[in-house]
């Protein structure tokens, strides 16, 4: 049987200004593409708008820096796809340019004439890549923003499931930065309420209109931020605008879509301000059908650094800054790190890390935190693979994650750099 015919096909979008040698489009089909050939940019961005790819070959051949601005818009029409590029020989060394383009926006690179076989191994590593990627992107989309990969975290993502499925109050509990918000917006993402208005209103804020704002969440969410903070006044508002939600719900019937849902948060416990006379009681009952408590990060540390990425990744400023990751000093250093405030802090160290750092891994100077002191000597054997791996994953920083520099920078095979990889869980970072 014929590779081509054992080898599920994949779609290549190949940008060229005219296809490729026959002899490298006849290894592509053997090997299992189906190569779709775009003759400029605009025309590849036509065809990502319409068709999957999840590898593209780009063949550069002259240009100015409006190029890289041009490839930009066209990486964001598909946040899964892996580029491979195909460069004049020399052209690295003389064009500043198409350095920060191979170093920040494309899986690998080959230049002219590229060995077919070797090409076809990366278009290949790129396919995998893509896929990983891919999954992590639904995955992301599948926790409902909510990232983490703790016990607690993955216990609150069940909580507001099945939460959303009714139209009862939710009371959200937890201290300031802890992402009640973000567990708000959750809520009505996964509830019957989706297609309305989300409406958030500080409660701190409302006054005499505050029926006329409740109004404004008709058939969404109405989410009302530091609960606690309501006026007596505004709490005799809300008891009857809540009351009115109830005699809405009978008289639609099953389907309750048409009215709204109310959300309140709260930073201090509710029950005590109830005890404090500051807060009524039977609002209170109305507004707890369904509790939700928050955990503090600092209870929940397997979050950190999955939350630090995240942040890093979606920062407006990641796209222009340097930084593609964390050393793991940095990681170290948020582990100790208390976080007063929480999930909002983190977000914003992160943040502050990305305009600071010259370096391609974020370091604990960056995000204004001390690094973890050194703690006991490790056995020789320990040190031997600590170093090991180090190596590796310096040699990919120094080759912006090229495997095969990477693997001549260190003197081995390519196959020995991947099994090294492999051994030390190390995969190569892609562009952001």
């Amino acid at each position: 049987m014929s590779t081509a015919m054992s080898t599920p096909r994949r779609k290549l979008l190949q940008v060229a200004s005219r296809p490729g040698p026959a002899d490298l489009l006849a290894l592509l089909a053997d090997l299992g593409w189906d190569v779709v050939h775009a003759k400029s940019l605009k025309a590849a961005r036509a065809l990502m708008r319409g068709q999957d790819f999840l590898v593209a070959l780009l063949a550069i051949e002259a240009g100015a820096r409006e190029f890289t601005q041009d490839f930009e818009a066209l990486r964001e029409c598909s946040e899964a796809c892996e580029w491979v590029a195909l460069l004049p020989r020399g052209a690295l060394e003389s064009c500043e340019w198409l350095r920060e383009l191979v170093l920040h926006h494309v899986f690998d690179y080959h230049t002219h004439p590229a060995d077919p076989r070797f090409l076809g191994q990366s278009l290949g590593h790129a396919w995998g890549r893509a896929m990983l990627r891919r999954r992590c992107l639904a995955t992301a989309a599948d926790d409902l923003g909510l990232v983490g990969r703790s016990a607690v975290t993955a216990q609150l993502r069940r909580l507001v499931r099945r939460s959303a499925a009714s139209d009862a109050c939710v009371l959200i509990e937890g201290e300031y930065g802890t992402g009640k918000a973000r567990v708000a917006r959750a809520l009505h993402a996964c509830s019957s309420h989706a297609a309305g208005p989300f409406v958030a209103i500080d409660c701190a804020t409302l006054g005499e209109d505050a029926h006329e704002r409740f109004a404004r969440a008709a058939g969404g969410t109405l989410f009302l931020a530091d609960v606690a903070h309501l006026t007596l006044g505004a709490q005799a508002r809300l008891v009857r605008f809540l009351a009115e939600q109830s005699v809405l719900r009978t008289k639609l019937g099953r389907d309750g879509s048409g009215a709204t849902r109310v959300v309140a948060a709260c930073e201090t416990s509710l029950a005590e301000a109830v005890h404090a006379k500051r807060f009524r009681q039977d609002l209170f009952f109305r507004l707890s059908v369904i509790p939700l408590t928050l955990s503090p990060l600092r209870l929940r540390k397997e979050d950190i650094e999955p939350l630090a990425h995240h942040f890093r990744s979606t920062a407006a400023s990641a796209r222009a800054s340097i930084a593609r990751g964390f050393s793991r000093r940095a990681l170290a250093a948020m582990k100790e790190h208390a976080w007063p405030g929480n999930v909002r802090e983190l977000s914003s160290r992160v943040r502050r890390a990305l305009v600071l750092a010259e370096r391609r891994l974020i370091g604990p100077e960056e995000l204004g935190l001390e690094a973890k002191a050194a703690g006991p000597i490790d056995s020789l054997q320990a040190i031997r693979v600590q170093a090991e791996k180090d190596a590796v994953a310096l040699s990919l920083d120094r080759a912006s994650q090229n495997v095969s520099l990477a693997a001549r920078d260190l003197g081995v095979s390519r196959m020995t750099m991947y099994r090294l990889m492999a051994k030390h869980s190390i995969t190569p970072r892609a562009s952001a």
